[in-house]
């Protein structure tokens, strides 16, 4: 054997011995790669999963404000299980955005979003974008199990919670009313409240008032397994139990 031959049979030319183990070689790399995307593309998806997960099932931690929603907030966080950050007011918004479809729906000459959308699909909308929001503070704790979302101000807007996030929970934390009025008038007299806190007793009373009666209506339309009330009181006469209660709750 010589010549073309020869060289086939060493493999120095394509059909021979060593040009086929180099073709297995390099489709075993290329079947490795395409196992890598998919593994990688499942990996991304069960992430995406897990985060709206949490994001659909959050706590909202709501009351009056200066209710102490914050100290109950950063009190919880510190169970590796909860997550959160900063208030949204997110809910504000949708809520507000929500009413002002209705508005132009109802009007003689309808228009706006809801003349392309139906409810569901408004609704969808809504929901989205929440998951959205909700994502850096999840995708911040990787261990976490519960998604803990403190706007004091969602207290009043928990009807369009329980329509998006019909799995949500609520803790509504109540502060004596007097201990609130103190705290609105003291951080109405300074740089940082002074845009937002209530300057006078009456104001105050009503903010108090209007807050923590629309929480507790819809409580009662959410029932014991969503709705849990603590307060104030209790946080800072027993935290442990009180903080105990809370975290069973959220379970």
């Amino acid at each position: 054997v010589g010549g073309a031959d020869e060289r086939r049979l060493l493999g120095v030319v394509p059909g021979g011995p060593r040009h086929a183990g180099r073709r297995e070689h390099y489709e075993a790399r290329r079947r490795a790669g395409r196992v890598a995307v998919r593994l990688q593309r499942l990996r991304e998806l069960i992430h995406a999963l897990d985060v709206e997960r949490l994001a659909l099932a959050p706590a909202l931690l709501v009351g009056a404000p200066r209710s102490g929603t914050t100290w109950l907030q950063r009190l919880l966080l510190h169970h590796p299980g909860c997550c959160g950050g900063q208030e949204t007011h997110w809910f504000v918004h949708l809520d507000a955005i929500a009413r002002e479809a209705r508005r132009k729906l109802a009007m003689p000459r309808p228009h706006g979003v809801l003349c392309h959308l139906d409810e569901n699909d408004f609704d969808a909308m809504l929901r989205r974008t929440w998951i959205e929001v909700a994502t850096p503070a999840i995708e911040a704790a990787p261990a976490a199990t519960v998604l803990l979302e403190k706007t004091p101000d969602h207290a009043r807007h928990l009807d369009l919670v329980d329509r998006l996030l019909p799995r949500s929970k609520v803790v509504h934390l109540v502060r004596r009313p007097e201990e609130v009025v103190a705290s609105l008038l003291a951080a109405s007299r300074t740089d940082w409240g002074r845009s937002w806190a209530p300057g006078s007793v009456e104001s105050a009373a009503r903010s108090w008032i209007d807050s923590v009666e629309a929480a507790e209506a819809s409580g009662a339309r959410l029932g014991p397994t969503r709705f849990l009330r603590v307060r104030h009181d209790e946080l800072s006469n027993a935290p442990q139990k009180t903080l105990s209660r809370v975290l069973a709750f959220l379970d």
